[in-house]
C-alpha cells in the first residue's frame, strides 16, 4: 500500500469521524427543541385564580399533561425582565400528581410565587421523559401587571 493511499484512508476516516461528531452535536443541540414542538409534555395551562399577599403572588389552576414524563422538582418561574422567582407549593404533593395521568386535566396550586405580585411571569417545569436530556417545558405565562396595587400582607 502506498503512502498516498494510507493518507487518503486516514483523511476519509477523519472525515467520517468529524461527520459523526457534528451530527451528534446537532442532535443534542436541536433535539430538545424539536421534541418540545412535536411531543409536548403539556398542552394546556389555565389559571383559575390568583391573589396577592404583600409582594407574593398566589396562583392555581388546571393543566393537561400529554406525556408520562417524570416531574423534576421544583416548578420554576422567571419574570419577563429575567428575574428568577421562587415558587413554593402549598399542596404538600408538590407535583406528585404530575407523575402519571397523561391526557387528563390536573390541578396545580396553590403556588406562592415569592416576589411575583404585579409581574408578568413565565412558569416552566423540567421533566425526565427519556435518558438523553432533561425536557424543559414552558407551562404558561401569567400577566399580573394590570392588577391594582394594594399594600397589605397576611403572615402565614
Amino acid at each position: 500500500m502506498s503512502v498516498l493511499s494510507k493518507g487518503r484512508r486516514f483523511l476519509w476516516q477523519f472525515a467520517e469521524l468529524s461527520g459523526l461528531l457534528i451530527a451528534a452535536l446537532l442532535f443534542f443541540t436541536v433535539g430538545p427543541e424539536i421534541e418540545n414542538k412535536l411531543f409536548p409534555v403539556k398542552s394546556d395551562f389555565e389559571v383559575d385564580y390568583t391573589a396577592v399577599d404583600g409582594e407574593n403572588l398566589i396562583i392555581g389552576g388546571m393543566m393537561v399533561k400529554d406525556r408520562p414524563c417524570r416531574y423534576l422538582k421544583p416548578t420554576k418561574a422567571v419574570t419577563t425582565s429575567g428575574i428568577n422567582l421562587l415558587v413554593k407549593s402549598t399542596t404538600g404533593r408538590n407535583g406528585a400528581n404530575w407523575l402519571s395521568h397523561p391526557d387528563q386535566e390536573q390541578r396545580f396550586g396553590d403556588w406562592i410565587v415569592i416576589g411575583g405580585a404585579y409581574e408578568e411571569i413565565i412558569f416552566y417545569q423540567e421533566h425526565q421523559c427519556h435518558p438523553l436530556w432533561v425536557t424543559t417545558t414552558v407551562l404558561g405565562i401569567h400577566d399580573d401587571t394590570q392588577r391594582e396595587y394594594v399594600h397589605e400582607s397576611t403572615p402565614y
